[in-house]
């Protein structure tokens, strides 16, 4: 992917965010926010992930939208925690899949398993945010997105961003329930 190409990415996915009110729930400048994203490497499909230091997850739950609804919050957010590491600064995911090639296997751990024989990892909860931020039809399309990145230590240990009544929602389900796709990055 040409610079050009990268800056232009860069660029629609930063208006995107501040359509959304990103600079504002970070309380700063719209200029001052766009600096903070760097260019995108020369990788397929990038998503920009807003870090929770910059903008609390219920803040971006709220900000994100899918037919004009915005998501609402369901979780303590002091109950979640990523089990990737990830940056504390604005960070690009690459080639984000929907999980749909992974409908054979039922369980968690079967997923984190293929996702690392194939070079990938599963999304953190951050980082699922990111991703209906910039293409909210992926919610629209798939109802529901496992975020095996992050755990819910209140509950339930698994997350999920799902549309209910059509209203984007970040829940924690049973292990049971988790019969659909998980999505991943490349490493």
């Amino acid at each position: 992917m040409r610079r050009k190409m990268r800056r232009m990415i860069r660029k629609k996915q930063i208006e995107r965010l501040l359509a959304l009110g990103y600079a504002e729930a970070a309380g700063m400048e719209r200029k001052s926010f766009a600096k903070l994203i760097p260019l995108p490497e020369n990788k397929a499909n990038p998503i920009i992930v807003i870090p929770s230091n910059l903008i609390p997850i219920w803040e971006q739950m709220e900000l994100i939208e899918v037919d004009g609804k915005h998501g609402k919050k369901m979780l303590l957010a002091e109950s979640i925690r990523d089990v990737i590491e990830t940056s504390d600064v604005p960070y690009w995911i690459y080639e984000v899949e929907d999980g749909g090639k992974l409908l054979e296997y039922k369980f968690p751990e079967e997923w984190v398993k293929i996702f690392g024989e194939n070079n990938r990892r599963a999304l953190t909860v951050m980082e699922g945010i990111a991703l209906i931020a910039q293409l909210p039809k992926t919610l629209k399309d798939n109802n529901f997105v496992k975020l095996l990145g992050s755990r819910y230590f209140a509950g339930h240990p698994y997350l999920g961003l799902s549309l209910e009544d059509s209203v984007p929602e970040l829940d924690a389900v049973q292990r049971s329930k988790y019969c659909s796709k998980a999505a991943s990055c490349a490493q």
